[in-house]
């Protein structure tokens, strides 16, 4: 209650002090108006405790000029300069919104800029004032701060009249206002001075663009404005004969009765917003109580203001659930104050209070997972240097340690060609990653699958070349035996079995070892594949089912081909699978005609295209659409995995897969591997 009493106190004297700054008419012309407008200044920024207060009268008034008051001025004719060139710069978009808190351009720290127009429309030009105190301005505060500008007006209005009527030779006719006070003052000299001083509070009280009224301890009108008395025409009241009549008897069922009925008797001012529905208006009321025990009422329409935040209310309730479903929060930038602004989604991805403090590029940074700061500060580094639309993906570690996988986008936002800001979204993408790598895991447990499924059709094969070299192994065993039994032993003989039964079982070891590499279920390391070398391992796994079915195998590779960087194994399958599909297709052809060819060529300098050509029966044209689609298949017992499969290998590398019909008869399968030296780059 005591700073409610010391804020009406401060409110009562301070409009005092601004009813008793000089009339309008003390001037000689209006080419000097500067005087007054300098102390009312001058008062605004002693009363409100402002940093700085500017005025700017345009050329439309008929004098244009600007000036700036400062709470400490230091060095007036550098600061001054200093700081309105600072406000230019920040205010040449007009402010967004009100109170626009900006950097101090007088000083340390931040201020909060209020900018009201002179006149309806800002046709007069603007008064601004800032203060670097969080909660500015008040209620009050921003009455006071209207009520100046109005006092600009009038001085800017009564030196155009002073003007005029100079130059007519005429005596200027102080304003009066719509409706008299209560009290009369006579002509007498004695009260010339309260004469002036209400003659000013009615220039002020008439200029402004609010309804203002005054009501007595009784709630009985004492002053209705010219805005007021319109609005009061509105709704059929006389607004000469509402003077001396009270309150409830003209308006038994006011919205506000309760709001005014406490600042009545508690003396605090409040503010309220009530829709009226008589006007159709949604209406701001600053109530004040006043020294005589009554109150004074400064009231404006927001109808427009209520449907805009409505509308704007509506809007980001709809932005907010569509972030939070979508999971893209919206961030800014300010690369001057280093300020960073997020929406509502940004701070859960964060896992951040919207209520703590305010973000800031430092802030941003410590959540980025240690491992990609250094891309990330290189990334932020390349935004202020070149700046362009960018986008990245990077790793943050929220507020509750989880790791999430973010896709970031940024937008420059320049002003007067210079960077102002930079604007963008934030994906939360872990659930995509985290999908990608399941999936990336089932393909690769279906890879192995269709590799075991491949080595089952080649057992038999398999086993072929297994036993042959085990057999000519057992074959030299028993001949060394006999060489050993003659007198003398032929050991030179045993030497050649020998040598024999190495070499056989080396065989039958790179059998065994090129199964099992076939089989593995690594991680899929990428190395250097020498081309020849990897279509050689694949054909040898399949020589053996090439001749048990009667197929002529051809290797043809061109003399010199560019090594690629893949996954041996994975590659490997890609092959056997093709020569294996091969192999089934041509059964039913005669055994004369079936031709098995294996080619690479280099295709250019950037991948090395791999085919393999059968003389098979064909694919039709409606199957050839599917073949390489998961579990869609041509033979009647097969699973319609290897070739969706080897698609996936061969996409996952860079390349493509593809097949066409050849000209006399059969298939051919292509697919391409960027060479090493095209990955690199």
């Amino acid at each position: 209650m005591a700073n409610a009493a010391d804020e009406t106190k401060r409110l009562i004297e301070s409009l005092g002090e601004l009813t008793r700054l000089p009339a309008p008419s003390s001037f000689a012309s209006a080419n000097c108006p500067s005087e007054i407008i300098e102390t009312l200044l001058d008062t605004l920024i002693r009363v409100l405790r402002l940093e700085f207060a500017q005025v700017r009268v345009s050329q439309a008034s008929g004098g244009a000029f600007e000036m700036l008051r400062l709470l400490e001025p230091g060095s007036p004719a550098v600061q001054s300069q200093e700081v309105s060139q600072a406000l230019e710069r920040r205010l040449q978009a007009g402010p967004s919104q009100s109170p626009l808190v900006l950097p101090n351009p007088a000083g340390d720290g931040d201020v909060s800029i209020v900018r009201l127009a002179l006149g309806l429309h800002e046709e007069l030009g603007f008064m601004i004032a800032a203060s670097s105190r969080p909660d500015w301005p008040t209620d009050t505060e921003m009455l006071m701060l209207r009520i100046g500008a109005a006092q600009i007006v009038l001085v800017v209005y009564g030196t155009q009249r002073a003007d005029a009527d100079a130059e007519k030779g005429q005596r200027t006719e102080r304003p009066r206002g719509f409706l008299g006070s209560t009290q009369t003052v006579d002509g007498k000299h004695a009260h010339r001075p309260l004469r002036a001083l209400q003659n000013r509070f009615e220039m002020v009280v008439e200029s402004i663009p609010d309804n203002f009224c005054a009501l007595d301890k009784d709630w009985r009108f004492t002053y209705i404005n010219r805005h007021a008395a319109s609005a009061l025409e509105r709704i059929g009241k006389d607004p000469a004969g509402l003077i001396g009549k009270s309150l409830w008897d003209e308006f038994p069922e006011a919205p506000n009765e309760a709001t005014l009925r406490q600042a009545m008797a508690e003396r605090v001012p409040i503010v309220d917003e009530i829709f009226y529905p008589p006007l159709g208006e949604w209406i701001e009321n600053h109530i004040a109580p006043c020294t005589n025990g009554g109150l004074v009422i400064f009231a404006r329409y927001i109808t427009a203001r209520k449907h805009a935040e409505q509308q704007l209310r509506r809007s980001e309730a709809y932005l907010a659930e569509g972030q939070r479903l979508t999971h893209v929060g919206t961030w800014a930038w300010d690369i001057e104050s280093g300020r960073v602004f997020w929406s509502g989604e940004q701070f859960r991805t964060f896992g951040v209070d919207p209520q703590g403090p305010t973000p800031d590029i430092g802030m941003c940074l410590q959540f980025i997972h240690p491992d990609d700061r250094a891309f990330i500060q290189a990334k932020l580094e390349g935004t202020l240097s070149d700046p362009h639309d960018y986008e990245w993906d990077c790793r943050i570690v929220a507020v509750d340690g989880t790791i999430k996988h973010t896709h970031t986008t940024a937008h420059p936002v320049f002003q007067a060609g210079k960077l102002a800001e930079y604007v963008g979204t934030t994906m939360d993408v872990t659930e995509q990653v985290r999908a990608a790598e399941a999936l990336q895991k089932a393909r690769a447990e279906l890879a192995h699958v269709t590799r075991v499924l491949s080595v089952q059709e080649l057992t038999t094969s398999i086993a072929h070349e297994v036993n042959q070299p085990l057999a000519a192994v057992v074959t030299n065993a028993e001949a060394s035996l006999r060489w050993l039994d003659k007198e003398p032993p032929d050991l030179p003989e045993v030497r050649k079995a020998a040598e024999r039964m190495i070499r056989d079982a080396k065989r039958g070891s790179a059998v065994i070892a090129r199964t099992r590499a076939f089989l593995t279920r690594g991680k899929g390391e990428r190395v250097l594949i020498e081309v020849k070398d990897l279509i050689a391992e694949a054909v040898s796994l399949v020589e053996a089912e090439a001749r048990a079915h009667e197929v002529t195998l051809r290797v043809q590779t061109s003399g010199a081909l560019s090594p690629v960087l893949a996954d041996r194994v994975q590659l490997q399958q890609v092959i056997v699978n093709l020569l294996i599909n091969a192999i089934d297709a041509m059964r039913d052809v005669a055994s004369a005609l079936r031709l098995l060819t294996v080619d690479a060529d280099s295709h250019s300098s950037h991948a090395v295209v791999f085919t393999v050509r059968d003389s098979g029966p064909g694919i039709g044209a409606p199957a050839r659409q599917r073949i390489f689609d998961a579990f869609y298949t041509t033979k009647p017992d097969g699973l319609g995995l290897g070739l969706s499969i080897s698609r996936s290998i061969v996409e996952a590398h860079g390349g493509r897969i593809w097949a066409t019909p050849n000209a006399d008869r059969g298939e051919t399968f292509h697919f391409t591997i960027p060479t090493a030296e095209s990955a690199a780059s």
